[in-house]
């Protein structure tokens, strides 16, 4: 047993048998088909950029998460009838005979009271300083331990992120292959880019679900 902490990206490539692969289709068309924001949802987030912008050298890993990335991940409302969005969840699946268990930050997935289908995590909330641990590993981790759970049937592309003080990175996972997009810093403008890459999320969990329902009718 291995949790999603102890992993290295390293092991993650060679034991669960993921391949790094540059600009990918999937991350190359995320990161390029994003929903433009509101002056009212732009004038939302700017607050919340200013305080990160003053404190993110001070915030330890509670108040990073509560100050700054719960209030982002509220503009984008990831509940609706069909998905919620679920913190500090167990999650567990045997992979290549190994099993992988942890606590998942932050995920969007199918289920009321238990998450069921994952479409999306997000983890680490690491503060500036302390950092400790590989997070691009962690993350890939509970992603792999995702699809293993999920039915072959249903679609296996997961999308993710981490974050790192001011820095967020996006990732997607096609079967056995990720890619990585670049770092965004939440203390510039970069800020509403993330809000729109995270939008662009919850249309895709949206499309993946009406593809879903359509094969179980035809």
């Amino acid at each position: 047993m291995k949790s999603f902490e102890r992993w290295t990206i390293d092991e993650v490539e060679r034991l669960l048998h993921l391949r790094e692969e540059k600009h990918t289709e999937p991350l190359q068309q995320w990161m390029k088909s994003l929903p433009m924001l509101t002056e009212q949802e732009r004038a939302a987030i700017e607050p919340y950029r200013r305080s990160l912008e003053e404190n993110v050298y001070f915030w330890n890993e509670e108040e990073l998460k509560i100050r700054f990335i719960g209030p982002i991940l509220e503009q984008v409302r990831f509940d609706n009838h069909r998905t919620k969005s679920f913190f500090e969840r167990p999650l567990k699946a045997t992979v290549n005979d190994i099993v992988l268990n942890g606590i998942v930050g932050f995920m969007v997935a199918t289920g009321k009271g238990t998450p069921q289908q994952p479409y999306f995590f997000l983890q680490e909330y690491k503060p500036q300083r302390g950092r400790a641990g590989d997070p691009l590993a962690q993350v890939l981790a509970a992603m792999v331990a995702a699809q293993a759970l999920n039915s072959p049937m249903q679609h296996q592309t997961l999308y993710g992120g981490y974050v790192i003080g001011r820095q967020w990175f996006f990732l997607v996972l096609a079967e056995n292959v990720y890619s990585l997009s670049k770092g965004f810093e939440a203390t510039q403008e970069d800020v509403f880019e993330i809000v729109r890459i995270l939008k662009q999320v919850k249309v895709y969990i949206a499309d993946i679900l009406n593809s879903q329902s359509s094969r179980t009718c035809a």
